[in-house]
């Protein structure tokens, strides 16, 4: 009655398995949570009154807010990133029941801790809640049951809130208002309760969004075909590999509009339109590639350690350099658009970090420049060729060719 009729992915059931724990986990650490408030207004001693219940209700209000403002400036994020933002979410909600349970040693803050507890709870829930369905997507062999997938999944989980609220009043009547026991417990259980959401979302997807491209790109273009050593890449391999907390290389903040545009990135494209017109490429997306000497040593360190995205750091003879990619999409763009962008910036990066380009120099010219845009033009030529081998290198591996998961790409601009 609780599991899903048809096919599903064998990673269903190791899904749910560490999703179960961890629900359960943060089901008790939700009464921990309310135990504290309570306590923290004086409800052991009697003490809830009319004050009590304004400020339980503005608290509450104050949540619903938070969760208005986070819908509107990140929902779109989370079907692209659903891992990302499903790890996020466990990371936040743990923070906003540490915020409830803290009110038992800073009572006299209870309003200003319990409202940001339990915002932080509300944006926590809304994420987890959106990235879910992305999540029961990659269980349905055949997309014909993502329903009861989804129905299935909710029931269980219903079962297991019960069970947890029922541990977390056993527990709670043991503790007998111990603030020192509460913490202990609370603080054991919510590194399990993380524990456990790291391994319940290792599922497998098999479309390919930035996170994943990072991790694919490189070794396709560096290579230009697939053999026996890019066992690494097939989706199952990856997924073990995915980042969840720090961002990609190149992500999606590497798509401008107008106004997010960089000076040397507008300089490139009004230099590189007469250059790229005729290509297939100008009708729905340009890359611009620009290329200058780091500001300064804060900067270099930066781009060498990946902080800074879409940049690399390199050498154009013995002079350090730094190489930053911009996309601009057309509004006909689509998403096999956005990955075509993606592999031409990914070879000039690997080209560049293999120092082809090093010793070029043309009277007259800055070398910078000129690295760049022979960058630009082979990268574009690299992709016209191999873009038809690279899909089906990666069909081969076991990914989706067809289709992509890089949002709603809702960043697009007419040129």
């Amino acid at each position: 009655a609780l599991l899903p009729s048809g096919e599903f992915s064998k990673h269903y059931f190791q899904y749910i398995r560490w999703r179960s724990l961890q629900r359960l986990i943060s089901s008790t650490n939700n009464v921990f949570g309310t135990q504290a408030l309570l306590l923290s207004l004086g409800a052991k001693r009697s003490k809830i009154g009319s004050t009590a219940a304004a400020t339980w209700i503005l608290k509450d209000t104050v949540g619903k807010l938070a969760r208005v403002l986070w819908a509107s400036g990140f929902g779109r994020q989370f079907d692209s990133n659903a891992k990302k933002w499903r790890f996020k979410a466990a990371l936040l909600y743990a923070f906003g029941n540490a915020l409830e349970v803290s009110t038992l040693l800073f009572p006299s803050s209870f309003f200003i801790t319990a409202a940001l507890g339990n915002a932080v709870k509300q944006v926590a829930m809304l994420t987890a809640s959106s990235t879910r369905n992305t999540i029961y997507k990659s269980f349905s062999a055949m997309n014909d049951n993502i329903g009861d997938v989804t129905a299935k999944g909710e029931a269980q989980i219903a079962i297991i809130d019960i069970i947890g609220m029922v541990l977390g009043v056993a527990i709670g009547r043991l503790v007998d208002g111990s603030k020192g026991k509460i913490l202990s417990i609370f603080f054991l259980s919510t590194v399990l309760e993380l524990i456990c959401v790291y391994r319940e979302i290792s599922v497998v997807f098999r479309t390919l969004n930035f996170e994943r491209c990072c991790s694919v790109l490189p070794a396709i273009v560096h290579n230009s075909s697939v053999n026996s050593d890019t066992h690494s890449l097939k989706p199952s391999n990856v997924a073990r590999n995915e980042n969840l907390l720090l961002q990609s290389r190149i992500d999606e903040t590497v798509i401008k509009v107008w106004s997010t545009l960089s000076q040397d990135g507008l300089h490139n494209f009004l230099s590189k339109r007469e250059v790229l017109a005729g290509t297939n490429a100008l009708d729905n997306f340009i890359v611009l590639l620009s290329m200058r000497p780091p500001s300064n040593r804060i900067e270099e360190v930066l781009v060498r350690c990946g902080l800074l995205r879409n940049r690399l750091f390199g050498y154009v003879g013995n002079r350090p350099a730094i190489l930053s990619a911009e996309v601009l999409l057309h509004h006909r763009a689509t998403s096999l658009d956005v990955f075509r962008a993606l592999i031409i910036v990914w070879k000039a990066f690997k080209t560049f970090e293999h120092g082809q380009y090093e010793n070029l120099s043309r009277s007259g010219m800055n070398p910078f420049t000129e690295v760049a845009q022979q960058l630009t033009t082979d990268a574009y030529a690299y992709e016209q060729s191999h873009l038809a081998s690279i899909l089906k290198s990666l069909e081969s591996l076991g990914w989706d060719s067809k289709h992509f998961s890089f949002g709603s790409l809702r960043l697009k601009v007419d040129y």
